[in-house]
C-alpha cells in the first residue's frame, strides 16, 4: 500500500454504512495528512475547500448568512493553503535531483 492510501484505508476500516464514519482522532489525522505527498495534500485541500464552499452555498440558501460567510472565508483560506503547498511541491521538484 502506498503511503497516500493510508487515510483511505483507515476510512474504509471505520466505515459503518454509506457515508457514515467514526470520528477520527485529530492527532492521528494530522499525522496522516502530514505524511501525504505535496501533490496529494494539494489535491485534498482543493477538494476540502470546494466542499466547504458548496456547504456555504446551501447554508446561504437556507438563510444562514453568517454561517455561509464563515464557510466561504474558510474555503478561501484552505484554497490559499493548497496554493502554497503546490508552490512548495514545485520548489521541491526543482531542488530534487
Amino acid at each position: 500500500m502506498k503511503k497516500d492510501d493510508t487515510i483511505h484505508a483507515h476510512f474504509v476500516q471505520v466505515m459503518h454504512g454509506p457515508g457514515k464514519y467514526t470520528a477520527l482522532e485529530p492527532t492521528w489525522l494530522a499525522g496522516a495528512l502530514a505524511d501525504l505527498s505535496y501533490d496529494s495534500l494539494h489535491e485534498l485541500l482543493d477538494h476540502l475547500a470546494i466542499r466547504l464552499y458548496l456547504d456555504a452555498e446551501k447554508d446561504a440558501d437556507r438563510g444562514r448568512k453568517k454561517l455561509a460567510k464563515r464557510l466561504r472565508k474558510s474555503s478561501n483560506y484552505i484554497l490559499e493553503a493548497a496554493f502554497q503547498i503546490r508552490k512548495a511541491a514545485n520548489i521541491r521538484a526543482k531542488e530534487t535531483p
